[in-house]
């Protein structure tokens, strides 16, 4: 049988790990409109009013990218390059459309080409490394931001993109290094606390504690931080610490956090309050009424109270989403 820890541990990862529901296709209907005209009919009549406008042609192009119109977007992007080729902008842009158009070699040709163009532009530099790490090519993406550090070597998101390189290859000490360079240069550089914070919090070293608040002392909005800490604590088996953390973060977040509400009713489930555990599965399921989990632990709640119809309903509600399915139906089983 699993320990309460483990159990906790597992539900969280569930919970992380929920899929969202893809949006549907868009199509030039659902384009905003803007005083009776979609915002692309008005763009176009902009640039055949003003057709050497180059930021136009920015502006169409980033529609079209939303639409997914990837063919129109590159046409754009193309053609504010010919128009002014020093606007920086275009270029990454026309890169992120041949990336999101499956077109990686020209993503990276787009690029590099700027990269050397525009040869002090950090920005520019940081983009072709990301787009390297996404695309495995972590040498050229070591050797890009070599050429950062070279540009500015106080930028902390040089060494954050160092060390999310460095944890690609699976060098974790290079990768710690490097994070905790990022921190140097800047203490509060939230996306490097934050990775130093999950690296010890893998390993089980309390460390992580120690990142993870000093992200939320970075931002007391930031609301992964909490969420981390939570995690954390919990896993740990300090259920009263976890819930006071993830009360602070309902606190400052105005209550719309359902996930947060959830770990605290699973943390009062793991210190046998069931009243209380109750009462958070509830505010959960009804800030989310899609979160399956929430009624799968109602569920257990009411079989811990020994109310098995209560339970069967809670059950079978929970069995209706892909989150709580498994663990649903098993339980319906269990109560035959």
């Amino acid at each position: 049988m699993f320990s309460k820890n483990i159990t906790y541990c597992l539900a969280l990862f569930v919970c992380l790990c929920m899929a969202c529901n893809s949006p549907a296709e868009p199509s030039h209907e659902d384009v905003p409109t803007v005083i009776g005209l979609t915002s692309l009919q008005k763009i176009d009549r902009q640039i055949e009013a003003n057709p050497k406008k180059p930021e136009l042609y920015l502006q169409r192009g980033d529609l079209y990218h939303e639409l997914e119109g990837y063919d129109e977007a590159i046409a754009d992007f193309k053609k504010v390059i010919a128009l002014d080729g020093t606007m920086v902008a275009a270029h990454t842009k026309l890169a992120r459309t041949y990336l999101a158009y499956d077109n990686s070699r020209l993503a990276l040709r787009t690029l590099e080409a700027a990269s050397y163009q525009f040869p002090k532009d950090i920005s520019l530099l940081h983009k072709l490394a990301e787009t390297q790490i996404i695309l495995k090519q972590n040498n050229d993406a070591n050797a890009t931001l070599v050429r950062a550090v070279k540009v500015d070597r106080f930028d902390p998101k040089t060494y954050n993109l160092m060390g999310i390189n460095f944890e690609d290859v699976e060098d974790e000490e290079k990768a710690i290094r490097s994070y905790k360079t990022a921190v140097e240069k800047d203490a509060d550089f939230i996306p490097a606390l934050m990775r130093l914070g999950f690296i010890y919090e893998q390993k089980e070293d309390p460390r992580a504690l120690k990142y993870f608040d000093a992200a939320i002392d970075a931002d007391k909005d930031y609301y992964g931080a909490y969420m981390a800490k939570g995690n954390y604590l919990g896993v740990q088996g300090e259920f009263t610490k976890a819930i006071e953390t993830f009360k602070e973060l309902t606190s400052r977040s105005g209550d719309q956090q359902p996930a947060a509400f959830f770990n605290i009713g699973l943390a009062y489930f793991q210190l046998d309050s069931l009243p209380q555990s109750k009462k958070h599965f509830q505010i959960t399921s009804s800030l989310d009424p899609t979160y399956g989990l929430a009624y799968y632990y109602l569920g257990k709640v009411a079989e811990q109270e020994e109310d098995l119809a209560e339970a069967k309903k809670f059950y079978l509600q929970a069995s209706s989403f892909e989150d709580a399915r498994v663990r649903a139906e098993q339980a319906l089983e269990a109560l035959k």
